[in-house]
């Protein structure tokens, strides 16, 4: 299939409110939590590499989304996490990792609030 076909138990016409789609922002919303907690672990443990490779790793997975994806998360929610995971890597390649840890946590905070646990 491609990405703008109606997968099973899905319609176009839907606008979001879906169970496919309120499924998809689960599963996306559980893969960004989890992957900004691992991080800030990685941080927490001074495991400065790590920290790098999985914001790079989880950069890269949000750089592969489907446009149908990003449309269904949203455009600014993205970006928004896409811009704190730059400046943690930022903060952390210059040499404060404290900064770091902070982009990170701000940025989770934010996705929290657009998509709070089990109830995205």
């Amino acid at each position: 299939m491609t990405d703008h076909e109606p997968q099973p138990g899905h319609s176009i016409e839907c606008d979001g409110s879906c169970q496919v789609c309120l499924q998809t922002r689960r599963m996306v919303s559980s893969v960004v939590a989890g992957s900004m907690n691992e991080i800030l672990a990685l941080l927490e443990q001074e495991d400065l590499n790590g920290a790098q490779k999985h914001a790079a790793a989880l950069l890269a997975v949000l750089d592969e989304a489907p446009p149908s994806t990003a449309t269904l998360i949203g455009a600014r929610s993205l970006a928004e996490l896409r811009n704190a995971i730059e400046k943690g890597l930022w903060d952390i390649a210059t040499g404060d990792p404290g900064a770091g840890r902070s982009s990170f946590q701000t940025g989770l905070g934010n996705w929290y609030e657009t998509y709070p646990p089990y109830q995205a």
